[in-house]
């Protein structure tokens, strides 16, 4: 299955440059990055069963506007959430993206450039996949990315299955004690069912994994980013507060 686009379109070669670095470094694991100065140019990257996930388009093109764009987007990708990008100041962009938005033609505007994309960038994307998510797995349309098979009422199995709901990974369980379970574990040469089994979608078996290795297998960043930070919060509650102040 061809992994879903993240599209980014901008006739500004710093802000391309800026979202192909900072999209790859983020999303690159889980979706595909096309980037391009027009239009025409990033719908000729992609494939006939390509599906977008997110697009991005300054809001002033050469040809044309990134609300015409995202619009078009739409008809072509109903899936796709839609972001504009807008200079800080622009009024008239500024402008534009509120009608849109009340026309219910985009999901969100970012001001660009956007600094460390820590602060704007990716929650905005990783927000909008997680509500793309949701609607895809509620209409069906969205495979299962793991399935846990283990007996019901262990309470290993329900914090594997707690951890992905958190982390909104699409997945399934099933019992070990009933047939489509015992079929999955067949099918993955497993004997035993007495502890948790997750079956990822590209074919990894794991054994009742720890949290860090499950997300590790799922390409989930487990480690920081960077080694100096402003702030370290340390525990949790009253104490943690006190000490990171």
């Amino acid at each position: 299955m061809a992994q879903p686009v993240l599209l980014a379109v901008d006739n500004d070669p710093d802000i391309i440059t800026a979202l192909q670095r900072d999209l790859t470094r983020r999303f690159a694991t889980d979706y595909r990055i096309v980037t391009a100065k027009t239009p025409e140019a990033a719908l000729a990257e992609l494939d006939v069963d390509d599906q977008v996930a997110v697009a991005l388009a300054g809001q002033w093109l050469n040809d044309t506007t990134g609300v015409d764009f995202l619009s078009a987007c739409h008809h072509l990708y109903p899936a796709a959430k839609r972001v504009l990008l807008i200079i800080h100041g622009d009024y008239a962009g500024g402008t534009a993206a509120v009608r849109a938005i009340s026309l219910g033609q985009l999901d969100q505007a970012l001001n660009k450039p956007w600094g460390d994309p820590e602060l704007e960038l990716y929650p905005a994307v990783s927000d909008l996949l997680s509500q793309r998510r949701r609607a895809t797995v509620a209409a069906g349309s969205q495979p299962e990315v793991a399935r846990i098979v283990g007996p019901r009422w262990s309470a290993r199995s329900h914090q594997l299955r707690d951890l992905l709901s958190r982390n909104n990974i699409v997945h399934g369980f099933y019992d070990v004690a009933k047939p489509d379970g015992r079929q999955l574990l067949k099918q993955a040469g497993i004997t035993s069912g007495d502890r948790p089994i997750v079956l990822l979608f590209s074919g990894q078996v794991l054994v009742d994994p720890p949290n860090e290795r499950l997300a590790e297998a799922l390409g989930i960043q487990t480690k920081p980013a960077r080694s100096c930070y402003d702030v370290a919060v340390v525990g949790g509650g009253p104490a943690g507060g006190r000490a990171a102040s």
